[in-house]
């Protein structure tokens, strides 16, 4: 059957084993753990049992695996690693030998050093950006003034005058200047910018016409600028900014040639990061038991051809535990595991892109495969092309390490490069027209009404083969009026509406 069999397991087991179980089950991988707390079992033990609570231990690895992200992610932001273009549509992963991993593992200790390293650096480098950034604006506020010569530690209030940088509308200008003109004795005003938008000013005038002076300029709506921290004319200003971040560009690559030498520790990280990462989602997983003062109970689903082998595990490998199983309710929720084998295997992707079917239904893989090959070649129908994709699927599935969806997708490729070169071959088409081959059935495109026709015919048996069988799971599911309701007229109508359009029966029958 493509749809696997599962059993509901129970597992007992003394807390003195609870690791080294869940380091067992871990390793099989054949275990789907379900929450006791929300099963069957949890309202005919509830008395007895405890929610188990999250281990201690579970916040210090979820505090060392963020640190490592941390160091990884800060690596990879200073120091990426670049994924071809076969990288990026199957996935990169690092391959280690065992005893390699083993020996990272054993080096954990290595990690709070090298966090402090990346988390000093990253302030380094935050403050460095940080200046960068205020000595740009900077840079870039000053350039109007730029031509003005008198030192900006000069300009302010005094006890006699006061002096001061404005920016002004443009329209506002002359108006402003007139409205000094007549109000303020004596007073000094210098243009020192303009553009179509704004005129930058200097003003200088008596300190007791102050006030005067501000009800003016807020009338006007010119606004104050100033440079507290700045010394020097505007024009000194900006090359000794310049010169700041000349050394704040050298200052972030000494200190990347610093953080350089920690790319070394990346393999490391990694596989401390998935070994962390593992054992976190093991801690996690233990919340779903429920517990007494000296035992565990665990609940899950199994796929029925390796319950064998977990039973055996169990009992050879632990001293207490205690295995159960039994067939699934008909209310339960059953996982789903596909197993199709042969050249139907690669197109349970197609299935799994849509959704996998209930516990109850047909697995469409099986019946969906000649179809999605058939149609894959028609699309397609080119030789040259159909020869580069399997040559490429090929190529991939024998460089590449791939999980089970990445070997799929490939070999579903490679099963319909076949598709493509046969159909190419039978329509003429390689590479488009650029070699004139002969084609052993007809040309499409000479002859589009026999393509068309050829097509409608094959999409007309898909259809009533999906309605065929949708009709038989029907009757199998103790519905036989639904087949005869939802399909039966549904052939009728199919097959009346053919017959309506070919003409057929003739008209002197009636």
């Amino acid at each position: 059957m493509p749809i696997i069999e599962m059993k509901k397991v129970f597992l007992l087991g003394h807390r003195q084993e609870r690791e080294k179980i869940f380091d067992l089950l871990h390793r099989l991988g054949t275990v789907e753990m379900l929450d006791v707390k929300t099963t069957d079992a949890w309202e005919e033990f509830q008395e007895l049992l405890h929610p188990e609570e999250l281990p201690e231990s579970a916040s210090r690895i979820d505090s060392r695996r963020s640190d490592i992200r941390f160091c990884l992610d800060f690596l990879q932001r200073h120091f990426p690693v670049r994924k071809n273009m076969l990288e990026q549509f199957t996935g990169k992963k690092v391959d280690l030998p065992e005893e390699q991993y083993n020996s990272y593992i054993n080096s954990l200790d290595k990690i709070d050093h090298i966090y402090k390293t990346c988390r000093d650096a990253e302030e380094k480098l935050v403050r460095i950006r940080n200046e960068e950034t205020q000595s740009l604006n900077l840079i870039e506020e000053l350039k109007p003034w730029v031509s003005l010569d008198l030192p900006l530690e000069q300009i302010g209030e005094g006890n006699w005058t006061v002096m001061g940088l404005y920016v002004i509308p443009a329209e506002q200008f002359a108006g402003l200047q007139e409205a000094l003109a007549e109000n303020i004795s004596d007073f000094y005003l210098e243009e020192v910018f303009s553009d179509e938008d704004n005129v930058h000013f200097f003003f200088s005038g008596l300190a007791e016409e102050k006030q005067a002076v501000r009800d003016l300029f807020r009338e006007k709506t010119a606004s104050s600028v100033m440079f507290p921290d700045l010394t020097g004319t505007p024009g000194q200003s900006i090359e000794y900014l310049n010169q700041r971040l000349d050394e704040l560009k050298e200052e972030r690559s000494n200190l990347l040639n610093e953080v350089e030498t920690l790319l070394e520790y990346r393999s490391m990280l990694m596989a401390c990061y998935d070994y962390m990462d593992n054992e976190y989602e093991k801690h996690q997983a233990m919340v779903n038991l429920g517990r007494t003062d000296n035992s565990f109970l665990l609940e899950g689903w199994v796929p029925v051809p390796v319950l064998g082998d977990l039973e055996s595990a169990v009992n050879n490998e632990t001293e207490t535990a205690v295995l159960a199983s039994r067939d699934p309710e008909p209310e339960e929720d059953v996982p789903v595991l596909l197993h199709n084998s042969g050249p139907v295997e690669p197109y349970e992707v197609v299935t799994k892109l849509f959704s996998t079917p209930k516990k109850y239904e047909l697995d469409p893989t099986p019946f969906m495969a000649p179809f999605f090959f058939l149609f894959f070649g028609i699309c397609l129908s080119d030789a040259g092309y159909g020869i580069i994709l399997g040559l490429l699927a090929f190529f991939m599935l024998r460089k590449l390490k791939l999980g089970q969806s990445g070997k799929q997708l490939l070999n579903l490729l490679l099963l319909g490069s076949f598709s493509a070169l046969v159909f190419g071959l039978m329509f003429g088409g390689v590479f488009g027209d650029l070699i004139d081959l002969p084609p052993i059935l007809f040309d499409p495109l000479e002859e589009p009404m026999i393509m068309l026709v050829g097509a409608l015919g094959i999409g007309l048996v898909q259809i009533y083969f999906g309605m065929g069988l949708q009709a038989y799971r029907n009757i199998k599911a103790g519905e036989p009026l639904s087949a005869v309701y939802d399909q039966g007229f549904w052939f009728i109508f199919l097959n009346s509406l053919i017959l309506l359009i070919v003409g057929w029966p003739p008209a002197q029958w009636f």
